[in-house]
């Protein structure tokens, strides 16, 4: 289990290679890795019979994958509203 684990965050790091790529929508890139990542773990669940649940895996990777791209939104909705602003000040001067 510990290799898995190990293997595991070693593919999630991998794949945020889809993210540098401009051409997709950032949507689009979070699906592709949620859709990668699942399939890891099923890849491995079927070679290594480690008996995971489909049901319990698919639902907490979707929380993860939820709260992780409501943070980044909110993250970049605060960014965009900073460079904003700086830009409005800059304008005044």
């Amino acid at each position: 289990m510990i290799l898995f684990v190990f293997l595991l965050s070693g593919f999630i790091g991998l794949m945020t290679f889809i993210f540098d790529i401009e051409i997709i929508s950032p949507l689009v890139a979070v699906s592709i890795h949620f859709i990668a990542i699942l399939l890891f773990v099923f890849v491995f669940d079927l070679i290594w019979d480690l008996n995971f649940s489909f049901i319990a895996v698919f639902i907490s990777s979707a929380l993860i994958y939820i709260f992780s791209y409501f943070i980044v939104y909110i993250n970049l909705l605060v960014t965009t509203n900073k460079l904003n602003d700086y830009v409005r000040k800059m304008n005044k001067q």
